[in-house]
C-alpha cells in the first residue's frame, strides 16, 4: 500500500521509474495514476507551510536542587545546537512528508563514529506482531533493511566469511528504481531486532543484529531503554493497530475520480475537436484522400444538412470536476488559496492581517502539528540515549578502536558535544530530567509580516539600533541570529551564574572581570541569589553568590575614577607641588612618592574623611583605595 501511496503522489506508473529506454517510459506514462495531480499539490502544501515552524525539545527539571536546574538549562542549549544542524533540519520535514503520504514517518538513531546521526527510513522495513501492536506501540519490533556487503564487513570483521557467503538479497520488483541485472550481488538483508524491558527496573530487554544464515546473531547485548531507537510521526492515527492514516489513503477515491473526469474531458476535447466533412454518398469521393488528424466523414443524401457546432466537451462534467477538486481540498482542510500561493485578502493586506489568516488555517493542523513537535521531542531523546550509551561504553573501554598512522589502536573520539554533558548527572527515564518543547523564535514569513513585527521591535529602546540590523531581519528572520551580539554580555553572565550555582566549580573561576556590564551583573546576581533563597539552597551554595556581589563592588570601586576636592577647600596647602598635566588634581609630580604626598588627596587635614588625620601618613587612604604601599619611611 506505501508502495502505491507513493506512487500516486508522484503520479507515476506502479513499478520501475526508469525504464532501458525513454520511449518505453514515455509509453508507461499513459497508465500513469494521476493526469490531473491534485494530492501531490496537497501534500507539499501541508509539508511548506507545516515544515517551516523548528520546535525544539528542552531539558527540564522538576524536583530537583537548584545546581541541577542550572545544569539541565546548559544541557538543553548543547542538545538543540545538535538538533539544529543543517542534515537534522532537511531530514525532519522529509519524515513529516511520510506521514502525509503513508501515514507515519520514522526516522533511527544510529552511531556514526564517535557520534550519533539519525536516518529515515519506510515504515514497510518494520517487522513486527499485530496481535501484539493491537492497540498501541508493541514490545518486540525489528527492522529488516538492505545494507552493501562491504559496509557490514567493516562494522563486523570477525564475521568477514559468513558475511561473503550470504546470498544476496532478492530482487523486489515493486521498487521504483530499474536494475541492469536480476539481483544485486552487493546488497544483503539484515536484521536489526530489539525487545523491550518488562518494566522500568529490568534488565530483560535484548538488542540484535543478525543475517540470513542460520548462525548465531552479529551483535547481542541487553536493551535498557524504555523505548525503541526511533521517532515517528503520523498523519491520522488508527482505531486499532500501530500503523496511521495518510492522506492519499484517505483521498485516493477522489484522485482517481479526478483522473477519470479529466480523461473523460481531454477525450471528448480530442473527437470533438475534430474535422467535420459533410460529403454526398454518391460522390464516390475516396476518404483516404483525406488526410486531416482522424476527420469525421459524414455521408449524406440530399442538400448538404445545416451543421451547429457543439461545445468539444462538456460544461457540466468540468464543473463536476472543479467541485470535486474543491472538496477535496475542504475535506483535508488545506488552502486552496495557499497551495495555487495567493493571497484571498489582496495585496494591500496588512501583516497582522496575514498573521491572523495563517493561524485559523493553522487551527485545523493543530493535531498534526502537536504530532510533528512531539516527534521532535522523541527525535532529542532518542539522539541522548544513543549518545549516554556511548559515553558508557568510553568509560568502560567497549567502543571500537581505530588505527593511527603508526599502525596502533585507540578507541575512537566521542564528538565534542558528548563531551559537554556529565552523563552521570542524566537519568531521563528515573529521575527528574524531562524533555519540553519550545518554539523557535522567527519573524512571520510574509513581507508585510515582517515589516510590521520589526516596527514594534523598533519601538523597544536600545533594541534596534543598527539600520543594518533591522535590514538583516528582512534578509533572514531569525531573531536568534540577529540579537546574538547584543544577548553576548547577557549570556556571558547567565553562564557566570551557572558556575557559581554549581558547588564542583572552584570559585576562583567566578570572579568578576572588567568586561562584564556592572549594573547587568549585579542585578543578575541578585536575582539567582533571591531564586536560590526561594529554592531552598544551602547556605553554602548562597554564600558564592554573596561572595560574587562583593567582589563586584570591589571592582566597580576600582573602576571608579579619583573624586575631586571640594570646590570650597580652596587649592592645596601651601608648599604641596601642582597637579600633574592630565591627572587628577593635588597628584605630584612624577607620580605618588610619599604617604605624605598623598594626604593631600583625601583632605585638607590629610584624613580619611577630610577632618582626622591619618596616623599611618597617607597609607590608610591607599590601602583603602586598593593601591600598593610605597614610599614608607
Amino acid at each position: 500500500m506505501d508502495l502505491l501511496h507513493e506512487a500516486i503522489y508522484e503520479g507515476r506508473p506502479v513499478g520501475r521509474r526508469i525504464a532501458t529506454a525513454a520511449m518505453d517510459f514515455l509509453r508507461a506514462q499513459q497508465g500513469a495514476s494521476s493526469y490531473l495531480n491534485v494530492l501531490q499539490s496537497m501534500v507539499d502544501t501541508i509539508v511548506a507551510r507545516n515544515g517551516k515552524r523548528r520546535p525544539m525539545p528542552i531539558i527540564s527539571c522538576d524536583d530537583a536542587e537548584y545546581t541541577e536546574k542550572l545544569y539541565a538549562r546548559r544541557a538543553s542549549r548543547v542538545l538543540r545546537r545538535k538538533i539544529g544542524q543543517p542534515n537534522f533540519e532537511r531530514m525532519l520535514p522529509m519524515m513529516m512528508r511520510d506521514a502525509v503520504v503513508r501515514g507515519d514517518g520514522f526516522v533511527q538513531a544510529f552511531r556514526d563514529g564517535g557520534d550519533v546521526g539519525i536516518e529515515r527510513f519506510p515504515r514497510s522495513e518494520l517487522v513486527f506482531d499485530d496481535g501484539e501492536a493491537r492497540n498501541g506501540m508493541p514490545r518486540t519490533m525489528a527492522r529488516v533493511k538492505l545494507v552493501d556487503r562491504d559496509i557490514l564487513i567493516a562494522r563486523y570483521p570477525k564475521a568477514r566469511d559468513r558475511i561473503l557467503a550470504l546470498s544476496p538479497a532478492p530482487r523486489d520488483y515493486w521498487t521504483s528504481y530499474d536494475y541492469d541485472m536480476p539481483m544485486d550481488l552487493d546488497q544483503v538483508e539484515v536484521g536489526y531486532g530489539w525487545r523491550l524491558p518488562t518494566s522500568r527496573d529490568a534488565d530483560n530487554g535484548r538488542m540484535v543484529v543478525c543475517i540470513r544464515d542460520g548462525g548465531l546473531p552479529l551483535e547481542e547485548d541487553s536493551w535498557c531503554r524504555p523505548r525503541f531507537p526511533f521517532a515517528r510521526v503520523q498523519w491520522t492515527p488508527s482505531m486499532r493497530g500501530y500503523y496511521g492514516i495518510g492522506l492519499i489513503q484517505q483521498l485516493a477515491g477522489s484522485q482517481h475520480k479526478v483522473n477519470e473526469l479529466w480523461r473523460d474531458h481531454q477525450e471528448a476535447l480530442y473527437w470533438g475537436s475534430a474535422l467535420k466533412i459533410f460529403q454526398q454518398r454518391q460522390a464516390n469521393v475516396d476518404k483516404n484522400h483525406m488526410r486531416a488528424r482522424h476527420p469525421a466523414i459524414i455521408e449524406t443524401d440530399g442538400p448538404p444538412p445545416v451543421f451547429i457546432a457543439p461545445d468539444p466537451a462538456s460544461r457540466q462534467a468540468m464543473d463536476s470536476l472543479r467541485w470535486l477538486i474543491q472538496q477535496m481540498y475542504e475535506i483535508s482542510g488545506i488552502s486552496q488559496a495557499a497551495a495555487a500561493s495567493k493571497n484571498p485578502l489582496g495585496p494591500n493586506a496588512s501583516g497582522k492581517a496575514l498573521d491572523t489568516m495563517y493561524d485559523i488555517e493553522s487551527d485545523r493542523f493543530s493535531q498534526f502539528e502537536t504530532q510533528y513537535a512531539m516527534a521532535r521531542v522523541d527525535v532529542g531523546m532518542i539522539i541522548l540515549d544513543e549518545a549516554k550509551e556511548m559515553a558508557e561504553d568510553q568509560r568502560d573501554g567497549k567502543l571500537p578502536t581505530r588505527k593511527d598512522e603508526d599502525g596502533e589502536s585507540h578507541p575512537i573520539e566521542l564528538a565534542p558535544w558528548i563531551d559537554q554533558i556529565e552523563w552521570d548527572r542524566f537519568d531521563f527515564d528515573g529521575g527528574a530530567y524531562h524533555l519540553a518543547m519550545e518554539p523557535i523564535n522567527f519573524l512571520p514569513e510574509s513581507r508585510a509580516g515582517k515589516l510590521d513585527a520589526l516596527g514594534d521591535l523598533g519601538k523597544i529602546p536600545g533594541l534596534l539600533t543598527n539600520p543594518m540590523q533591522t535590514a538583516s531581519l528582512f534578509d533572514e528572520p531569525d531573531l536568534q541570529r540577529s540579537f546574538r551580539h547584543l544577548l553576548g554580555p547577557y549570556r556571558m553572565l547567565e553562564k557566570v551564574m551557572e558556575m557559581l550555582g554549581d558547588e564542583s566549580v572552584p570559585i576562583s573561576e567566578c570572579v568578576p572581570t572588567p568586561q562584564m556590564d556592572p549594573m547587568l551583573a549585579e542585578q543578575m546576581a541578585l536575582g539567582e541569589l533571591g531564586n536560590a533563597y526561594s529554592e531552598g539552597a544551602g547556605d553554602a551554595l548562597q554564600g558564592r553568590y554573596r561572595w560574587f556581589l562583593t567582589m563586584l563592588e570591589g571592582l566597580k570601586e576600582m573602576a571608579a575614577p579619583p573624586s575631586a576636592p571640594p570646590p570650597d577647600q580652596g587649592g592645596p596647602m601651601p608648599g604641596a607641588p601642582g597637579p600633574t598635566p592630565g591627572g587628577p588634581p593635588g597628584m605630584p609630580m612624577g607620580g605618588m612618592q610619599t604617604p605624605n604626598q598623598l594626604a593631600p588627596l583625601i583632605g585638607p587635614m590629610g584624613g580619611i574623611d577630610g577632618t582626622i588625620s591619618d596616623p599611618m601618613g597617607g597609607a590608610t587612604s591607599m590601602m583603602a583605595a586598593g593601591m600598593p604601599v610605597t614610599g614608607m619611611q
